[in-house]
């Protein structure tokens, strides 16, 4: 937890100088003092503090110090940047595993259909959703996935063989959620390193 304390305070650590250079300040990223930055400008000193806000509770006398003692060094100013950990993000669309099954079981994407022998579509699974755009018109879906086939045995026999391939779609759906186009990329390099 501490390294990525550390991590997030020092990105917005260089991220703060940077937005203070192009503002005209003169910068001085951990100077020798015991301030983040030290920006100054037609001759006013700012300190700035960043801190983390998981590490605020541990820190609030250190920075109630740290503001005391800038003020009275003649800075003409403190400030406190609070950072906070960017949010993950996980976007779901409800049976949108079947439905992408459904709608590539009747438009095989060519990879598949180039496949020798025969074979049965199990399902789509494992989506991951990368981009979802919402217009009035339509939602256009874009993410990948898992595309599982049996490969049934040929004339001389074999074994039969579940397969689990990986899919990256681009799909657009009306707003019942429907599919009403896919553009489908399945990766079948594994059946032929295989042998299968």
């Amino acid at each position: 937890m501490r390294m990525t304390t550390e991590y997030l305070e020092q990105a917005k650590i260089d991220e703060t100088a940077e937005q203070l250079r192009d503002q005209g300040y003169e910068v001085a990223s951990r100077p020798d003092s015991e301030y983040d930055i030290v920006a100054t400008r037609n001759g006013a000193t700012m300190a700035i503090e960043i801190k983390a806000r998981s590490a605020l509770a541990e820190s609030v006398e250190e920075i109630a110090r740290m503001r005391a003692d800038a003020l009275a060094r003649g800075y003409d100013e403190f400030r406190l940047i609070v950072v906070n950990p960017p949010r993950s993000k996980r976007v779901e669309i409800n049976g949108l595993e079947r439905k992408l099954a459904l709608y590539l079981a009747g438009h095989l994407p060519a990879e598949i259909r180039k496949i020798s022998g025969s074979y049965q579509l199990l399902g789509v699974n494992d989506v991951d959703i990368d981009r979802l755009i919402v217009t009035k018109e339509n939602i256009e879906v874009t993410g990948d996935g898992r595309f599982d086939i049996e490969l049934e045995p040929g004339d001389d026999g074999g074994l039969t063989a579940r397969v689990g391939l990986p899919l990256t779609f681009e799909a657009l759906l009306d707003h019942q959620l429907n599919v009403i186009s896919a553009k489908p990329q399945v990766d079948v390099s594994s059946l032929y390193d295989a042998g299968l």
